[in-house]
């Protein structure tokens, strides 16, 4: 029989009372954790439903202004276009946590090339549309059918100018035909002889710069003739190159060939050699 002294038993009820506090100090603070968490979501989706209201009043707000706009300025019978009070832009105002703007947009303006696969007068509609459309761009008009090829359901080729799916499987990157509504309009970049397009700001700025190209050209190239006879009669210059000056080997070829100039790219050697030309930079 083994005796315990009084000492060692209130060390060990000490012990145990220890171990017995530490656990009810963690369940407490689990306790305090989680109520603190479904408090904050709780929050968090208050916020959220709040926000989710205040789009929803918006958006009312918007559909309402939207047709008093359209029922002052563009009444039934008469004639709508952008000029009217309907298609100015509403400027953005601050409200709580933003701003918010809004302007109405002529969809019926828009062509569904989707309507190109059913047998609705809209597929009529759409494809005269489209016709007028490709012509006024001067564009075969043979694309309809290929559009019409890539949007409805069926394998047969349309003539002339459709493509199926023995049409893009014979590309050097082969792939099929959708035979499917387009939900993007970058799908039209695989449609056969559409091809990669421009976007608009870049378009617009290249025929900008089209525009006057044939003016800048010759005075690219006046510039240049004029500057290299400068340089070739030039004591600090020397193994003057262009073209277009008589000493040259092709002048008799730029003469034949390019009567209106030979481009405005020449070079020259300084004077000096490399320290002349780190000089004249």
């Amino acid at each position: 029989m083994i005796l315990l002294s009084d000492a060692s038993c209130r060390s060990r009820s000490r012990g145990a009372a220890v171990v017995m506090a530490m656990l009810l100090a963690a369940l407490a603070a689990t306790i305090a954790a989680t109520l603190l968490w479904q408090q904050q979501r709780w929050i968090g989706e208050h916020q959220h439903r709040r926000d989710q209201v205040q789009a929803q009043a918006l958006a009312m707000a918007g559909v309402q202004w939207t047709r008093q706009i359209v029922f002052d300025n563009a009444p039934a019978g008469s004639i709508v276009h952008l000029g009217q009070p309907w298609a100015l832009r509403l400027p953005a105002m601050p409200i709580e946590n933003g701003s918010i703007g809004g302007y109405i947009v002529d969809a019926q303006s828009r062509l569904n090339i989707n309507n190109l696969s059913t047998t609705s007068t809209a597929a009529t509609s759409t494809r005269a549309a489209l016709q007028r459309l490709f012509a006024a761009l001067a564009l075969p008009p043979n694309l309809v059918n290929t559009v019409t090829d890539w949007v409805d359901a069926d394998d047969k080729t349309s003539d002339p100018g459709g493509a199926e799916d023995a049409w893009y499987l014979a590309q050097p990157i082969a792939t099929l035909a959708a035979n499917a509504p387009v939900l993007r309009v970058g799908e039209l970049l695989l449609v056969r002889d559409f091809g990669p397009a421009l976007a608009p700001m870049n378009a617009f700025l290249t025929i900008t710069g089209v525009e006057t190209l044939h003016v800048r050209m010759e005075r690219h190239v006046e510039n240049a003739i004029a500057v290299a006879s400068y340089l070739a009669s030039h004591a600090l210059a020397s193994n003057v190159t262009h073209p277009g000056l008589p000493a040259s080997r092709y002048h008799a070829l730029v003469d034949r060939y390019l009567p209106r100039g030979a481009g405005a790219v020449f070079s020259f050697d300084c004077h000096g050699g490399r320290a002349g030309g780190q000089d004249f930079i």
